[in-house]
């Protein structure tokens, strides 16, 4: 009956198939690709200029989202502007620094009108995951955050870190804007 059988596989005759996934030496990077070619050998595609591309339309997309808000009302505002930061952190691939550390401080500007603490959570987040650690903006941005809640010696303290990591390459503009900024969070004696 082997002719009514069409269709059918012979698992006794069938060559054995390679069902094992593919070993790549190293860890896969948000800018590479893997996979498999035909003689079953791993193969790394570079993307870099694939995820630069994605993370540049994502950032864009949000900032003419945030022009397209102007004309809502506050709280429609913040919710709509909230909702697309957000998405836009879980979106945007590890790769993309520079656009993961603006979207990330954005939101968390957006944040700072509604909710102080959610923001201050975001800023801890931001450098417990290395995110834009290795740049004055965060620094900036947060320590402006904790003089407007009044605690300029918070202010000063997270100043005074970003420049201790001025070591690692700041130019000489960043070091120059953190000192500025320390001066004007002077202890008060």
């Amino acid at each position: 009956m082997p002719g009514q059988m069409e269709g059918w596989v012979d698992k006794e005759n069938a060559p054995p198939l390679d069902c094992r996934p593919a070993v790549v030496k190293g860890k896969a990077h948000d800018s590479q690709r893997a996979h498999v070619d035909a003689s079953g050998v791993a193969v790394v595609q570079d993307r870099s200029a694939e995820v630069a591309a994605r993370a540049h339309r994502i950032r864009i997309n949000l900032v003419a989202l945030e022009t397209e808000c102007q004309l809502l009302s506050s709280e429609e505002r913040l919710t709509r502007l909230s909702e697309a930061y957000l998405d836009a952190t879980r979106q945007l691939p590890s790769a993309a620094e520079t656009d993961r550390t603006f979207v990330w401080l954005r939101y968390a500007q957006l944040q700072m009108e509604t909710s102080p603490d959610e923001a201050r959570a975001t800023f801890k987040s931001m450098k417990a995951k290395g995110l834009g650690v290795d740049s004055a903006e965060l620094y900036l941005a947060w320590a402006r955050f904790e003089a407007r809640q009044g605690d300029a010696d918070k202010a000063r303290s997270i100043l005074q870190k970003g420049l201790e990591r001025s070591a690692r390459g700041w130019s000489e503009d960043d070091k120059e804007q953190l000192i500025e900024e320390l001066k004007l969070h002077k202890p008060s004696h």
